[in-house]
């Protein structure tokens, strides 16, 4: 019988058992994409869906395949670019999957982030060695804001967490 509990916390699941069965085997399945997507992002499920099927409308299973296989095999620069160019999503999104396939070389792009970090927001849409180099820094501006001893996953919770607290005491404290 199945334990349904594993979904309850969704980002436990993914970085617990869908992150490590992608670095050992490579692969994705349809329903673990999706948990990504819902997990992280405001994609409507059903864009991320139709620009999948774009590729192949008839399965979706073989699409998030053939996906799973092709990042698999790129650097980390290429699998961004392979995600934002052949698949079209924007950063957010893209760096969102990566996060949750390869925790440590990557961070969720996230603009109340950019904002805390001093890091400029970049362009979602369009991919360019440009858009990589700025990735970059505000993954290292995200490496440099949070405690030290923290792995990459956690500093970007830390700094989701003061974002949320800093905008709760400011609300608080607004008379208007």
């Amino acid at each position: 019988m199945e334990d349904y509990r594993r979904y309850y916390d969704l980002e436990s699941y993914l970085f617990g058992e869908v992150g490590p069965k992608f670095q050992k085997l490579g692969r994705l399945s349809t329903y673990d994409f999706f948990c990504i997507v819902i997990w992280m992002s405001n994609y409507p499920k059903s864009r991320v869906r139709d620009l999948l099927r774009a590729k192949d409308e008839k399965n979706l299973d073989v699409v998030v395949e053939k996906l799973a296989r092709e990042l698999s095999k790129k650097s980390a620069k290429d699998k961004l670019g392979y995600l934002m160019d052949e698949w079209r999503f924007r950063l957010p999104l893209a760096s969102a999957i990566l996060t949750v396939l390869q925790p440590d070389d990557f961070t969720v792009y996230d603009k109340r982030i950019c904002k805390l970090v001093n890091s400029p927001e970049l362009p979602g849409m369009v991919w360019s060695d440009s858009l990589w180099n700025k990735y970059l820094e505000y993954k290292r501006k995200v490496e440099q804001q949070a405690p030290k001893s923290f792995s990459l996953r956690d500093k970007h919770r830390w700094l989701c967490g003061k974002v949320f607290h800093d905008s709760q005491k400011q609300w608080l404290t607004d008379e208007s």
